[in-house]
């Protein structure tokens, strides 16, 4: 059972108004793990990240609030909040798991091992734990690789569309 589902009534303290309120909280790096762990659709958080980091950069803080607007989204979905909390806890912004009354190392226990995963997509996961730890020469390094395998993909898709 994840902390999550053990501390259901917590989830209760979750809603528009209080995720407004942390929102503005959150520093603008921690922002852009948060949707992408959270986004479904990555065209879309690539485009609402660009128009607030524009905002945050231009005016020195943001007034759009990328989590109120994946929650007022998401809130079709019955397991918003859990996915909110999890990425939140994944992120370690502990901080703002106690502020929903959340047992910070319950919380941390359920996200610590990166292929256990409830509410979040395992990749994600996982792809933002191998980011979190790179230092700039591994980043550089894997970058490369992802441009060295995106090549290829393309590549293969070209040499199949002469095979036919």
């Amino acid at each position: 059972m994840s902390a999550y589902n053990h501390n259901s009534s917590f989830l209760d303290n979750i809603n528009l108004a209080a995720i407004s309120d942390i929102g503005n909280e959150i520093d603008p790096c921690d922002m852009i793990s948060i949707m992408f762990l959270l986004y479904e659709d990555p065209h879309l958080a690539l485009r609402n990240l660009t128009v607030y980091l524009r905002v945050s950069n231009d005016i020195g803080g943001s007034t759009c609030n990328l989590l109120k607007d994946w929650a007022s989204h998401a809130q079709t979905r019955s397991t918003w909040k859990a996915e909110l909390v999890e990425a939140l806890a994944t992120c370690q912004l502990n901080t703002v798991v106690r502020k929903f009354g959340f047992d910070t190392p319950a919380t941390r226990s359920c996200t610590r091992n990166s292929t256990e995963t409830s509410y979040l997509h395992p990749m994600k996961k996982i792809f933002y734990m191998v980011c979190e730890n790179l230092d700039s020469k591994s980043y550089e390094h894997f970058k490369n690789l992802i441009k060295v395998a995106g090549n290829l993909k393309k590549c293969r898709a070209f040499s199949k569309s002469f095979i036919k």
